[in-house]
């Protein structure tokens, strides 16, 4: 039971999490495209994990890379992790 749950949970995050997403601002009546925007993708045993983060055209991966020699390589991700906080505190 509980492993048919997980599937499903799952299924549920890669459908809605999983994907590149831009960003965009209004600048009064146009929409203006940022050059931004995040790519999600699951791995079973990684989680959500953020593959792109490009910033104003900076890509923040690779620039973190080059800023923290010891964070890149193979092994350097960044994930995401649920903190079951919530904006409104007194909602939790």
């Amino acid at each position: 039971m509980v492993r048919a749950a997980e599937e499903v949970a799952v299924k549920q995050m890669e459908r809605k999490y999983e994907g590149t997403f831009g960003f965009k601002r209004s600048l009064g009546e146009e929409k203006e495209q940022l050059n931004s925007s995040l790519t999600l993708v699951y791995g079973e045993n990684t989680g959500l994990e953020v593959v792109t983060l490009v910033s104003n055209g900076t890509e923040v991966l690779k620039a973190l890379a080059e800023w923290q020699p010891n964070w890149g390589g193979p092994a350097a991700r960044a994930q995401l992790v649920p903190t079951l906080l919530y904006a409104d505190e007194s909602f939790q």
